[in-house]
């Protein structure tokens, strides 16, 4: 046996508990799970007829309502939770000679059972066989091949026709050595019993072969050459493919977003991967998305999950936008057993209803929207000169900048003495502008602030942090800027064009009652500063 065969044998031993603490292997009779049904209702639950619960045991005796309870409430939870039937009739048990375990007591023969009226009252559950056809404890079986080196081939229990609890335990018995001492006792119970994983057990020691050729199954067990194979294999699935990906060969159902369209490109390019993520972030609308994309493109896909619960996620969303009808649910069992062929005459039924309709138009206004959206995208993250400064980074700094402490600035005697009123207006102008400015208005000729841009004033964060403040500012005062500009323009006038610093210093003084507060017109002063050097330098 190689080393891939060991560690598949090993996964097929961890999926199966064989020893004594299996009820299939040393079946324990318990006051809170363990039915004992009454002769009577047993024999017309084997009959195949629907039972009443109080047929089989006498819901008035304390000692059996418990029981019944705690199996009832723990066959609902694994129906709901993992869709699978774990409520099992018991008829007959096995004993063998054996060292491996304390005490041998296997169930024998095996029936499921489904119950009518889940969750109403106990009194009004009924109990019914899946299939009357007895099924050999499958774990015993196992644990006489593995643990006992027994030579039991299944083979010859499954392909009896017709078979029957003597027909199986004549075969049984034939097959089991002498010195095994095997022995059949009689006796009946209802318990839940659980062997979901044994078709997989049997998958791993019936295809070994299949299973070492898979480059990924022989990665997972360990192969060294494998995962290198697996590293190379990487698909190159872009993640801004979604941004030319031609409409009609996209076959979303639901939103998307960038990462959870990366992850569908590149399962249909081939890759092996794993979705993470926390609950509710959209691992199971990624997986319905997935789901659409391969039908779409003509693969079938199988969908398996530990718990119910995750199926009806996904279903749900597949059922909602109107692909139910290529979705099989294989744990719908009474459904399929009753009708099998239903399924697929009522999706051939909605195959054929689809209308046969031309979807180019939207195609085509898609892709022009798009495309719309990729160039808005692709300008507002491009940096532009003269800052080497993008939209967004403006952005970020700007909002960096509301968390910063206020700034002061001194009022040189020379950058006031060089203001004139042409330049009084230009400020005015400019900053009432300013916001709605690009970058190349700023740079013209006709800008007050073009010559100190240029000359680099401007061009660290910092700058623009302050000049983003003291436009802010400057905003808000905007009308006391105008009333302040009217006065002095007036005495402007009268005492000529140029305009005496003595005269700015008392006419803001007078002006300062009809201000909210002195913080305002302080403001208003500092935030002026800001532009004054750059004026003084002639700019």
């Amino acid at each position: 046996m190689s080393d891939l065969q060991e560690r598949f044998q090993r996964w097929a031993d961890e999926l199966v508990d064989l020893t004594a603490r299996n009820d299939l292997i040393n079946f324990k009779f318990t006051k809170t799970s363990t039915i004992l049904p009454a002769p009577k209702g047993l024999s017309k639950l084997l009959n195949g007829d629907t039972v009443a619960i109080t047929d089989l045991c006498d819901l008035t005796d304390p000692d059996q309502i418990k029981p019944v309870k705690g199996a009832i409430k723990m066959a609902i939870e694994f129906k709901e939770q993992r869709g699978i039937e774990v409520l099992k009739l018991a008829s007959g048990f096995a004993t063998w000679k054996t060292d491996k375990i304390s005490k041998a007591n296997a169930p024998l023969f095996l029936y499921s059972i489904e119950l009518e009226n889940e969750g109403g009252a106990l009194i009004n559950t009924k109990l019914r066989l899946v299939d009357t056809e007895p099924e050999i404890n499958p774990v015993l079986i196992l644990h006489l091949q593995r643990r006992m080196a027994v030579g039991i081939k299944d083979e010859c229990l499954e392909d009896l026709e017709d078979p029957t609890e003597e027909k199986l335990w004549e075969l049984f018995e034939a097959q089991c050595p002498a010195d095994l001492e095997v022995q059949r006792l009689d006796g009946n119970a209802i318990k839940n019993l659980k062997y979901p994983n044994l078709p997989m057990v049997a998958d791993l020691q019936n295809a070994t072969e299949s299973l070492e050729e898979n480059t990924l199954i022989a990665a997972l067990a360990g192969d060294a050459d494998s995962k290198d194979a697996l590293r190379e294999d990487i698909s190159d699935a872009r993640q801004d493919a979604p941004n030319f990906i031609p409409p009609k060969q996209e076959f979303l159902v639901l939103d998307a977003d960038s990462s959870q369209q990366w992850a569908i490109n590149s399962a249909l390019q081939g890759q092996n991967l794993i979705i993470e993520g926390p609950p509710g972030t959209g691992k199971s609308q990624t997986i319905a998305n997935l789901i659409a994309s391969y039908i779409a493109v003509g693969k079938s896909v199988l969908f398996v999950a530990d718990k119910r619960a995750a199926i009806n996620a996904v279903k749900k969303r597949i059922d909602s936008v109107g692909l139910g009808d290529c979705f099989f649910d294989v744990h719908s069992s009474e459904a399929v057993r009753k009708r099998p062929t239903e399924p697929f005459v009522s999706a051939l039924k909605e195959i054929k209803s689809v209308p046969d309709r031309d979807f180019s138009a939207q195609q085509l206004e898609l892709e022009e929207i798009r495309q719309k959206l990729v160039d808005r995208s692709a300008a507002i993250q491009t940096k532009q000169e003269p800052w080497n400064c993008s939209y967004i980074e403006v952005l970020n700094l700007a909002m960096e900048a509301g968390h910063e402490p206020s700034q002061g600035f001194d009022l040189g005697t020379s950058c006031l003495d060089a203001i004139t009123l042409d330049q009084i207006r230009c400020t005015e102008k400019c900053l009432a502008e300013l916001i709605s400015l690009a970058a190349q208005d700023l740079l013209s000729s006709r800008s007050p602030l073009a010559k100190a841009i240029r000359n680099g004033q401007l061009q660290t964060p910092q700058s623009i942090r302050s000049a983003l403040e003291a436009v802010d500012k400057l905003k808000g005062a905007q009308r006391s800027i105008k009333d302040w500009l009217q006065e002095v323009e007036a005495k402007a006038r009268l005492r000529g064009e140029e305009v005496l610093i003595q005269s700015l210093i008392k006419s803001s003084q007078s002006l300062t009652t009809s201000m909210s507060s002195a913080k305002t017109w302080n403001s208003l002063l500092l935030t002026l500063a800001s532009f004054l050097p750059l004026l003084s330098s002639g700019a």
